[in-house]
Order: C-alpha cells, then structure tokens, then sequence
C-alpha cells in the first residue's frame, strides 16, 4: 500500500499515515526471468520498475578499477593507520584481470586484505589472496638468491640458514645409516645421546626451530611472506609452527 497508494497504518494505530517517499530498490537478480518462473510477483515488479537504470558489474568497466582502488586505499590508510601509496604494476595486472563477480564489495575486501597483508609503501603480488591468485592463474615468482656455489642452498638462503631440499618435508627416513657418521663435536653444537650416539631427529629439529623463528623474525611474523620467502609450503610452516609451539605474533 506504501508504493501503490502511498498510506499506511502503523502499528497498534487504527488510522491512516500518508507518507512522500521515494523508493530506490536494487537488485542482482534477473527480476523479469524471476516473473516468468513466477518466483518475482509481477505487481511489486510494476510498482518498483519506473525509472531502471542498469549498472555495468566490474567486470565490465575495468577502467574503473584503478580509481576505486585509489578511493578504498585513502580508506583503509586512515582505518589501518598506514601509508600505501599505491599498487605494484604486476599486482594491478592481476587484479585487472579478475572478473570480479562480488563487484565493488569483493574489490574493497580483497584491497584491505590486501593492507593487513602488505609491509611495503605500494600493494605487491604477495599480499593478493590466493584464492584470487589461483582464479586468474598467476603464480608468484620465485625468490633468487645469490650464494656461493659450493653450498646446497634454497631461497631461503638470505636468512643465513643452510635448509637442504628434503629438511621440511622428510621424516628421517634414513637415520638408520647413524652408525656411519663422526660422533665428533669439536665445536660443541651437536647433541650427543646419554649413550654417546648422535640423534638425526633431535638435530633436524632443532634446525627446523631455528629456522622458522629466525625466518618469522625476517618477515615480522607474517605467515604468507614467510612461507613464500622461505621457500616452505604455508601448511608445513603452520604445521611446524604448532609442533614447535611457536607464537608468529612474538615476531610482529
């Protein structure tokens, strides 16, 4: 009756209210295909439908992007206490190249992910969700590090820290060969067993401790960065986060 004969009653009331409104309603949904399925009632439908005005969704205005990105950087640098600049040219290819299909809303929220992510001055490739990263297909780029060519080093080479490619992931599967090893500890910084045998396990992690907390103090406790520079898969990190008992916060 509000839209129809612009009246109403309220509550408890025993008399009419005439009310000078104006109504604006917006949707997602095909409303007219809603009618013909009879899911959308045809008179509300007629009622609300006098002046449609049709917005393109992000996907279809692209160039729009950087602007709203501009707008919700301003934003977030205020609620965030922050001061990002901008976004990184890989990572706004990215973006653009999404299809958006939560519009504005999604943008907003991928964009404050995105500052409780970033350490920079400017919004990189690392801070993009990656669930936004698997959708558009990107794959970040690998860390190089400079090192000297006798040593068996990973990425995570620039945290001072030798980490052989199977120390994360193994499970010690050959320390039976223990017997074939010096029990010599010149330099005192090897455990040796009340029986005077050394200990595999115990050695590697201890390393792995080490490794991980010096890696999280690197990266301020931030688990994606420190998984994506340290060269270990977010799960093991957080897996050997919990074993270890150690608090990533400690680090920030």
């Amino acid at each position: 009756r509000v839209l129809q004969e612009k009246v109403f009653v309220p509550v408890g009331a025993n008399r009419e209210i005439p009310s000078n409104v104006r109504i604006i309603a917006a949707t997602n949904r095909p409303l007219e295909d809603m009618m013909k399925a009879g899911t959308f009632r045809e008179d509300l439908f007629y009622r609300l439908n006098v002046i449609p005005i049709f917005l393109p969704s992000l996907m279809d205005r692209k160039d729009d992007l950087e602007s709203l990105i501009q707008i919700f950087i301003k934003k977030f640098n205020v609620a965030h206490c922050k001061r990002i600049v901008g976004v990184a040219a890989d990572a706004l290819t990215v973006l653009k190249r999404y299809e958006w299909p939560g519009n504005i809303r999604e943008l907003e929220n991928v964009i404050e992910h995105m500052f409780i992510m970033e350490n920079s001055n400017n919004l990189s490739l690392c801070s993009i969700p990656e669930s936004l990263l698997s959708a558009t297909g990107t794959v970040l780029p690998e860390i190089s590090v400079d090192v000297p060519a006798d040593e068996n080093t990973t990425a995570a080479g620039n945290l001072g820290l030798r980490l052989d490619d199977a120390d994360i992931e193994d499970d010690a599967e050959d320390t039976d060969n223990s017997d074939d090893m010096d029990t010599s500890s010149e330099d005192g910084d090897i455990n040796i067993t009340a029986g005077g045998a050394l200990d595999f396990n115990i050695e590697k992690e201890a390393f792995e401790k080490e490794f991980i907390v010096k890696a999280l103090k690197t990266f301020k406790g931030r688990i994606n960065q420190t998984a994506l520079h340290a060269n270990i898969p977010k799960k093991t990190l957080l897996r050997k986060i919990e074993k270890y008992g150690i608090n990533a916060k400690d680090y920030a």
